[in-house]
C-alpha cells in the first residue's frame, strides 16, 4: 500500500473544492467539520489543519467505539504535545493541485503527510488557528513495525523537504 498515491486518486476522484483527509487510526471532531462546512463559504486559507489538541483512546476505549459506542461516552487521554504527524486537514482542491497533490516518492506508510504538512506550509505559510477545542482522536492500535520502506521514506524527507528548507 502507498498512501500517498492512495490520497491522490482520491482527491482525482473527488468532486468538492475542499478535501478533508484523516488517517484510518483517528476520528474526525464533528463538531469542527461543521464549523469547516461553515467557514469555507468565507475565504480561507488554502490549508488548515482540524485540530488544536490530541487525544488517545484506550484500548479498552477503542474497543468500546468498534462495537458501536459513542466516540464522546469513553475516556480519552489528552496528549501534552502534538506530534508531527499532520492528523487530520483541510485543504483546498487548488493547493492541493498546485502541489501535485502527496509525494508519491514515499512508498509504503511514513513520513508522506509531514511532508505534505511541509510543502503547504512552505508554500502558502502557516494556517490560521484551528478551531478552538477541537480534538484530533486517535484510536488505540498495537505498535507496528515500520514497513520495510520505513528509512527511505525519513531519508527522503530529510534530504527534499527539511534540509532544502522547503
Amino acid at each position: 500500500m502507498h498512501v500517498s498515491r492512495c490520497v491522490n486518486r482520491a482527491a482525482a476522484r473527488a468532486t468538492g473544492d475542499v478535501f478533508v483527509l484523516w488517517g484510518a487510526d483517528h476520528l474526525p471532531d464533528v463538531g469542527t467539520l461543521r464549523w469547516l462546512d461553515m467557514v469555507r463559504t468565507l475565504k480561507w486559507h488554502e490549508w488548515q489543519p482540524l485540530f488544536e489538541r490530541t487525544a488517545v483512546y484506550s484500548e479498552q476505549s477503542t474497543a468500546q467505539i468498534l462495537s458501536g459506542e459513542s466516540p464522546d461516552g469513553v475516556d480519552m487521554v489528552f496528549d501534552s504535545v502534538v506530534n508531527l504527524c499532520i492528523g487530520i486537514f483541510a485543504v483546498g482542491r487548488d493547493a492541493f493541485e498546485a502541489l501535485g497533490g502527496e509525494d508519491e516518492r514515499f512508498t509504503g506508510w511514513g513520513m508522506e503527510d509531514a511532508a505534505f504538512r511541509h510543502a503547504l506550509t512552505a508554500f502558502y505559510g502557516e494556517p490560521s488557528a484551528p478551531r478552538p477545542g477541537s480534538v484530533l482522536r486517535s484510536l488505540w492500535h498495537p505498535v507496528q513495525r515500520r514497513d520495510r520502506h520505513a528509512a527511505a521514506n525519513v531519508t527522503l524527507y530529510h534530504s527534499e523537504y527539511v534540509d532544502k528548507h522547503l
